[in-house]
């Protein structure tokens, strides 16, 4: 196992390939270096900027990693220069025009991303470029084509300026792509790429990590024994997506896009801890393989996290606890938090805000739910809970479920609950706490959500309870919660939400995007 060190050529000692890779003669590229490790080598990169990716890392127990201290940044996508000749843009009649000539197929792996913002929405024809694209869109948002057949990218950027300053082009190479195990990525700013990172190899661990623009997921990992800590992540995808290739929601329709996630994670034993994710145009989490059913391999621990976009869940043995989660997506059906296709859910002591109103949805399960020490907010004064399935062959186990000792709150309307009584039948809407509570003690056999509250939690902006707050030692203590998400301990009883305390951080780093 040995390590290896990449410098820019402008450093002092200045990276070269010709080098021995050693912190005092280090190499240049990230494709030198990868080409010349072996497996169980850690490669660090001191401080600069890489306009490159590594789209097939297939050696088992590397590390790939900022050098301490410094600011490494990896950075796959490409600017192009204005002038009209070969692989430069040129402006006409409204448009801007490149031919790039290295770019790789199908049309739909090639994006292109503000260098202040999202990735810019890709049309289905070019003459949707200059037209009218259609709802949801309009004349006003930028958009582009690229035709596959004759290698040209077609592109409306309303802003006018010239795109080689303002739009990085990425296509489906240009990102870090593993498929071995034990892979490391660990203290980079990952930026304009088509994936931050891409890995199915198990043992995957991504941590300490920026990851920002990109044209589609943030992370994409479905490896089991698999970690996620300590990231930031922020302005991932385009705001809407040609459906071009799929059949949802109707094939080559222009759509809001909910394609694209911060984080798209999922297999077994993976543990997703104290990240930060936020302005995701499809949702900061989604752990669901798409075939999702309760037989899936799928049991995840998520906690300490602040997701400022929709959370969606499908598979068994989840627990998520300390999390905050607020999605400000007013999109109708688009929920704070989903949980689909699964055997068990439990959730500790998070915060759960949606915009939209309908924000906890728990479809088409078998169940059980444990559901404690919670806060609901919502927003939209629509649907609090949906609790059951809502398809006729699956049949939710409300006996088997736990729910109390939460706390929910409207401030804009009637706060409702929803209950399927039975599979596949029409729901029940509540509009007090004490009907829902008395109709799902009644599914239950239980006493369920007895002491749970409906009133306004108060807390700060930083989601602690200050001295007044209702949810002050409301909880009840749970095995295996001993702090919550700033490292405070837990009393007995615990307050009701992700912190016990308005106060100063306790062994909790603080998570912060570096620049924008």
């Amino acid at each position: 196992m040995t390590t290896y060190y990449l410098a820019p050529s402008t450093a002092t000692p200045a990276g070269s390939d010709a080098n021995a890779g050693t912190i005092t003669a280090p190499w240049l590229t990230l494709a030198y270096a990868y080409a010349t490790a072996s497996a169980g080598d850690t490669i660090y990169l001191r401080a600069g900027t890489w306009y490159e990716g590594l789209n097939a890392l297939n050696k088992a127990n590397l590390t790939i990693a900022g050098y301490p201290g410094e600011m490494a940044v990896v950075n796959p996508g490409k600017l192009y220069a204005e002038g009209g000749g070969a692989g430069e843009w040129s402006y006409a009649g409204g448009v801007w025009t490149l031919v790039p000539g290295d770019l790789t197929g199908p049309d739909n792996t090639v994006g292109l991303i503000r260098t202040d913002g999202y990735a810019i929405p890709r049309m289905a024809s070019a003459a949707l470029v200059t037209g009218d694209p259609g709802s949801p869109m309009s004349t006003a948002d930028d958009r582009f084509y690229w035709d596959i057949a004759t290698d040209t990218i077609t592109l409306n950027l309303q802003s006018g300026s010239n795109p080689a300053t303002q739009v990085y082009v990425v296509d489906g190479t240009r990102r870090l792509n593993n498929t071995a195990a034990g892979l490391i990525i660990d203290n980079l700013v990952i930026q304009y790429a088509y994936d931050g990172v891409k890995s199915s190899g198990t043992g995957t661990i991504i941590r300490n990590n920026t990851i920002r623009h990109t044209a589609f997921q943030g992370v994409l990992a479905w490896g089991a024994n698999s970690y996620y800590q300590n990231n930031v992540i922020h302005h991932i995808g385009a705001p809407y997506i040609y459906d071009d290739l799929t059949t949802w929601p109707t094939a080559g329709t222009l759509a809001v896009n909910n394609w694209v996630h911060g984080l798209y994670v999922y297999g077994a034993n993976v543990t997703v801890n104290n990240n930060h994710v936020s302005l995701c145009t499809g949702g900061a989490l989604t752990a669901s393989n798409n075939a999702a059913s309760a037989t899936d391999p799928d049991t995840m621990t998520v906690y300490d996290n602040i997701f400022l976009d929709w959370v969606v869940f499908s598979g068994p043995g989840h627990l998520l606890y300390n999390n905050v989660i607020v999605n400000a997506d007013a999109t109708p059906g688009v929920y704070a938090f989903m949980y689909f296709q699964g055997a068990s859910l439990t959730m500790y002591h998070n915060y759960i805000e949606g915009r939209q109103g309908a924000f906890i949805g728990y479809y088409g399960n078998t169940g059980p739910v444990v559901f404690k020490n919670n806060i609901v907010r919502a927003q939209g004064g629509l649907n609090a809970v949906i609790l059951g399935s809502f398809t006729a062959s699956e049949t939710f186990d409300y006996a088997g479920s736990d729910l109390d000792h939460n706390s929910y709150d409207c401030p804009a309307g009637t706060l409702t609950w929803k209950l399927y009584a039975a599979a596949g039948g029409t729901p029940v809407s509540y509009t007090t706490l004490a009907s829902y509570r008395a109709a799902l003690q009644a599914l239950t056999g239980g006493t369920d959500e007895a002491a749970s509250l409906s009133q306004n939690a108060k807390l700060n902006a930083s989601y602690y309870p200050p001295i007044n707050s209702p949810a002050r030692a409301a909880g009840v203590a749970v095995s295996g919660q001993r702090a919550d998400a700033s490292g405070h301990p837990r009393p007995n009883p615990p307050s009701i939400g992700p912190y016990e305390v308005a106060g100063r951080f306790a062994g909790r780093r603080i998570l912060l995007p570096r620049g924008r």
